[in-house]
């Protein structure tokens, strides 16, 4: 595919968090194409450099994917599953990697998201066999290169995904106002989740999928809140994901809710326990789509939007951990 035109950042005026944020080597295989559709297609990019990652936070500014932290391939012979301080940007234009400041301290499953040209990251696991979630902030300006301590979260309120064993899965919900610097607490969400894909589309936030505490507690639920009016209560969309699913990945193109992949339980349907379903959610018409499946399956990543192209690096291609290098774009 070329490499010619470059996207804008997306803006918005504050940050709505969540319990959640949101997890084979690459091979140049042929874009999957669906015959019934002119797009829907994959193509390989250029794979993550560094480390392979997992867990990592993943947003977009202008024509730049970026990720921050994570975890990387399991040693068996080390105990351990350390958190990565590292943070890169992947040029969308050039199909090139590169290694940016990294973050103040390593973490993983961090809360990510793009404001005016900044990366906000909210929230994070950090350690290394045991993580915990400190109550940690920072924002990062491209142009100077730089990380910068933001405001704790509301008291007991700090957090990441949680994962199995290390915290349980919450339902509250908090705001970051990022041009005042301050917190908000909003509604609870209807139930717990964590492991969820979140996006906003006209003013509305819509968290869809994730799971209860386990890989097999997986929920199919499209929760909506409409942030111009956000002293108001969550709603339940009547239409549930055709593939309920936790850890995947979630991107909004127009109105529709792209999600991708996901972790379950291994079995013989799904072998390595790592779902490889591609379903859309038109939330004007309250209806999903089953579009075909994605080029490389994986959970424990995220999903960020360029010129209306979903590009997805990284992630893991076993339930838990297996951290890989992949790197695609999926062009709706």
């Amino acid at each position: 595919m070329g490499f010619k035109r470059c996207g804008a950042a997306y803006a918005m005026q504050s940050i709505v968090l969540l319990p959640l944020v949101l997890a084979a080597p690459l091979s140049k295989v042929q874009s999957t194409q669906n015959p019934y559709a002119p797009h829907d297609t994959w193509s390989p990019l250029s794979p993550i450099t560094v480390e392979p990652r997992q867990e990592h936070g993943v947003a977009a500014v202008g024509e730049d994917v970026y990720i921050l932290g994570g975890i990387t391939t399991y040693n068996p012979a080390v105990p351990a599953l350390p958190s990565l301080p590292i943070a890169q940007a992947y040029s969308t234009c050039k199909d090139e990697w590169r290694q940016i400041a990294d973050i103040p301290i390593p973490i993983n499953h961090g809360n990510v998201a793009a404001v005016n040209g900044k990366l906000y990251l909210l929230g994070a696991l950090t350690g290394n066999t045991t993580w915990t979630n400190p109550p940690i902030n920072y924002v990062y300006t491209p142009a100077t290169d730089a990380w910068t301590v933001l405001p704790e979260m509301p008291a007991g309120t700090a957090r990441a995904i949680p994962t199995v064993g290390s915290q349980p899965t919450v339902g509250f919900v908090s705001a970051f106002n990022t041009t005042a610097g301050t917190w908000a607490t909003l509604p609870d969400l209807p139930e717990p989740r964590d492991h969820a894909g979140g996006a906003v589309v006209d003013d509305v936030f819509y968290v869809v999928g994730g799971r209860l505490n386990s890989t097999t507690e997986v929920r199919g639920t499209v929760f909506a809140l409409d942030l111009r009016a956000a002293d108001k209560a969550w709603t339940t969309r009547p239409a549930g994901m055709p593939t309920p699913r936790g850890g995947l990945s979630a991107a909004a193109v127009g109105s529709r809710i792209y999600t991708f992949g996901g972790e379950g339980v291994v079995s013989a349907e799904l072998p390595e326990g790592v779902y490889d379903n591609v379903e859309v959610y038109d939330t004007k018409t309250d209806t999903w789509e089953v579009l075909p499946p994605m080029a490389h399956p994986r959970h424990g990543t995220g999903a960020a939007v360029v010129d209306g192209k979903i590009y997805i690096p990284g992630g893991a291609n076993h339930t838990i951990v297996g951290a890989v290098v992949t790197n695609d774009v999926f062009i709706p």
